[in-house]
This record gives C-alpha cells, sequence and structure tokens, in this order.
C-alpha cells in the first residue's frame, strides 16, 4: 500500500522552510496516519550511499523506482523493505525487517562481553561485563518473534522451513569454525610445549561444543570455548519457539504454554543454574514484547513518548545495583529494562537516542558481532601471548583496546570469507523454498 514520506533536505532549506519546520510538519504528519502506514524518517547511514541525489535502494531486494513531487519534496515508496538515501543521510522506512539501531545497541554489548574475557588485573571495580549478554538475549527474543509473528500475519502462516534454514546458514558454519580453530590451537600447544591441558579440556568438552549443549558441560570440560554456554540457549530458543508458533497456529497463548513447558522439562531433566534463568528469562522477556505488542495499540506509547530514554536510565539504575551489591535479580532487572529500549528504537526511529545507535560505525561494528563474539577469547589469548613474549606490561584499557582491535580484525575476516557468503546462501535456499511453497498453496482471499 503507497503511503507518502516528507523529505529532509540535511539541513538545506526548502519551499516549505527550513528543514526543522519540515521535520515538525512530517511528525505532525505521520501522527495523523494510521498505525498500519506509519514510517519512520532517521537519517542514518546505514545502507551504501549512491550518490547526492534523492535516490533510493533495496538494503536486502530489487531497485525500486520513486516517484519524487519536486514541488511538495514527497516520496511515494512502493515497498516496506526499501530505504531512501537523501544527501547522503539514509531513512529506513518503518516496518521493515532491518532495523540498524539494533546492530548499535549490539556493539555496546560485545563491548561488555570482551571486557568479561580480559583478565581482571587492573580492571576498574565499576566494570561488570557479564551484562553483555543480558542485552543479547531479549534482542534475539523481541527479533525472532516480532518477524515471526509478522510473516503470520501478512502471509497466513510461518514457513519454518525457511526459517531454520536462514538460521542454520546463520549460526553453523562460522561456529564450527571456531571449534576447529581451538582445536587447532590446543593441538599446536601440545606439539610445541608438550602440555595436555587444553586438549584435554576440549576433548571432554567436544560432545557438548558440538551439540550446542555447552551451557551443561561439566566442570572437568574446562573453560575452553567456554562462552558457547549462551549459543546454547539461543540455539534451542531457535528450534523450539518458531516450532511452538507454528503449530499454534493463531492460538499464540498455545505456544506460549508449550515453551513453558519445555523449559521446565529442561530445567527439571537437566538442572538449573543463574545462567540458565538470565538466558531463558531474557529471550522471554524480549518475546513477551513481540507478543505483547503485535496488533496492539499500546504501540502508540513507544511512538509517541521517549521510552527509549527512559528505558536507557532504567538499564544505568540496573547496572549500578549489580555492581554494588551484585545479585541475579539485577541482572533480570537489565534484561527487562533493554527489551524497552529495544522496542523503543524499533518503532520510533526518530528519536535522538535511535539515531546515535544508528550512525554507521556503530552499525557497521554491531554486524560484526557474532563473528567477535566468537573470536573474542582467542584474540584476547593471542594479544596476552605476544605482550609476555615482548615483556610488556600494560594497563587494563590497553589491553582492551588491543584485544577488541584485534576481535574486529578477525571478525571482519570471517564475515567476509565465511559468515556473509553462508547467510546469503540460506537466503537464497529459503527464498527459493518460499517460492516454491507460494505455487502450492492457494492465495488467500481478499476481504
Amino acid at each position: 500500500m503507497d503511503f507518502l514520506v516528507h523529505a529532509i533536505d540535511n539541513g538545506q532549506k526548502a519551499r516549505s522552510g527550513s528543514a526543522a519546520l519540515m521535520r515538525q510538519n512530517w511528525l505532525r504528519y505521520r501522527r495523523s496516519l494510521p498505525l498500519g502506514k506509519r514510517t519512520s524518517l532517521p537519517g542514518i547511514a546505514g545502507a551504501p550511499v549512491l550518490d547526492d541525489d534523492f535516490t533510493t535502494a533495496s538494503r536486502k531486494g530489487a531497485l525500486q523506482r520513486v516517484v519524487i513531487k519536486e514541488s511538495s519534496l514527497l516520496h511515494r515508496f512502493r515497498d516496506s523493505s526499501e530505504v531512501c538515501i537523501a544527501n547522503r543521510l539514509v531513512l529506513p522506512v518503518a516496518g521493515s525487517k532491518y532495523c540498524p539501531q539494533l546492530d548499535g545497541i549490539r556493539t555496546f554489548c560485545i563491548i561488555f562481553t570482551v571486557l568479561n574475557h580480559i583478565p581482571a588485573d587492573g580492571r576498574p571495580w565499576f566494570v561488570d561485563g557479564t551484562v553483555g549478554v543480558d542485552a543479547f538475549f531479549p534482542l534475539s527474543g523481541w527479533l525472532i518473534t516480532w518477524l515471526l509473528l509478522e510473516e503470520r500475519r501478512k502471509e497466513g502462516r510461518i514457513d519454518l522451513g525457511a526459517f531454520y534454514l536462514r538460521r542454520i546458514f546463520r549460526i553453523v558454519p562460522l561456529y564450527y569454525l571456531t571449534i576447529g580453530i581451538y582445536a587447532g590451537a590446543a593441538l599446536a600447544v601440545y606439539l610445541l610445549t608438550g602440555n595436555s591441558a587444553k586438549l584435554d579440556e576440549l576433548r571432554n568438552a567436544a560432545l557438548y561444543l558440538v551439540t550446542f549443549n555447552s551451557e551443561y558441560r561439566p566442570d572437568d570440560a574446562g573453560v575452553i570455548f567456554g562462552h558457547a554456554w549462551t549459543l546454547g540457549i539461543e540455539e534451542k530458543f531457535y528450534v523450539i519457539w518458531p516450532l511452538m508458533l507454528f503449530l499454534a497456529g493463531r492460538f499464540t497463548v498455545v505456544a506460549v504454554v508449550g515453551a513453558f513447558i519445555v523449559i521446565g522439562a529442561l530445567f527439571g531433566l537437566f538442572g538449573t543454574s543463574d545462567y540458565l534463568v538470565r538466558g531463558y528469562f531474557g529471550l522471554g522477556v524480549g518475546a513477551g514484547m513481540a507478543i505483547w505488542l503485535n496488533n496492539s495499540p499500546y504501540v502508540t506509547v513507544f511512538r509517541n513518548r521517549p521510552i527509549g530514554w527512559i528505558s536507557l536510565a532504567m538499564t544505568v539504575v540496573m547496572y549500578a545495583g549489580l555492581v554494588t551489591a551484585p545479585s541475579l535479580y539485577w541482572h533480570l532487572g537489565l534484561s527487562a529494562s533493554v527489551s524497552l529500549l529495544i522496542v523503543s528504537v524499533w518503532f520510533d526511529r526518530e528519536q535522538g537516542l535511535a539515531r546515535f545507535l544508528a550512525r554507521a560505525p556503530l552499525v557497521w561494528l554491531g554486524t560484526l558481532t557474532y563473528a567477535i563474539y566468537l573470536f573474542q577469547t582467542l584474540a584476547s589469548n593471542l594479544v596476552q601471548g605476544l605482550l609476555q613474549k615482548l615483556h610488556l606490561h600494560p594497563n587494563f584499557l590497553t589491553i582492551l583496546l588491543a584485544v577488541y582491535a584485534v576481535s574486529v580484525a578477525l571478525a571482519w575476516l570471517a564475515h567476509v570469507a565465511i559468515e556473509q557468503p553462508a547467510i546469503s546462501i540460506g537466503r537464497r535456499l529459503a527464498t527459493k523454498r518460499k517460492i516454491e511453497q507460494s505455487a502450492l498453496i492457494p492465495a488467500r482471499p481478499e476481504v
């Protein structure tokens, strides 16, 4: 369904007045639209710049032509997946599956996670890197659930096979590459030094790692690739939760009950821990927000109120409580507050916080998050080994910057060489499947 969008002239004056006045007029116009027709105009640099003219490019699809009425500077978009590039400002349309602000959030989360895996010598007392995963979990819960519910709403069903194809090619290739690198490193240490400790650890952990069950690995499996516990929890979510939504059809509450039963069974059979509680709570609160807001009038609250800044303040309070009086409940509170932040920037991409999170460097670093997460401890070991060889003893901040830089470099290489090609293959296979399925399923009658 076509809709009109006022364009911002990147600070230059237009016939209707200044850019500031145009923005005010745009906000007024936007609020007058029905929910289904609203769009956002947050000037971010998340897509490639083509030229200085008003141009559109689909981030994930074919190019589409834009009809520009020069007299009123109105754009007509034909697809909600399009983004507009105006004077080197990228203007994504609300409703697009891609939200660059989430990549911005991922960038800060992974910095905390890298902090957590650097030796604690010299670490300031107010730094707690464990909070990174408390933001990753609700982000995954929100994004996966929202996209699945939107697919069901628009197409009448969830293509479970296409979802699994995309997830497999997104997660598995780089994950098994990382296991292979750890195995090679442990073998090299053994051959060079005769120390088999790491090789023994990897042997004991191998079954848990290759089956994405690292959250249940025993103590004698050591800490090699220990941060894979989060991937074990997320993979179970990716397998079980979409299946529940698929089987439940329109009865989402049935899927919720089924998910609780499965989680309860996992806790009963294999035990529980603070890590498991944090993981499933974060995923649950993100998914719960998506269920609550899907086709809900309460979406207007997140579009018209400064929820982003409020949730950020809540997150800071939760973090302060955690570093002063560590407790599981602060972790859970932090996941809840971050979920509000995620939802806020998803629906209101014009707010100042959302525009900041969508800055090009933050977005670019955010796209490398998965690879950084996998390689961070390898990078940390590499940096520390090099420093020992050189007999250098830098402070904590210097080590952090060095480890983060090496992690980014390794992640970029893996992203370009393996991750991106694998993701593209998964998308092509999923698209092919959707085309084949659509040919078999009769079109839905229009009401």
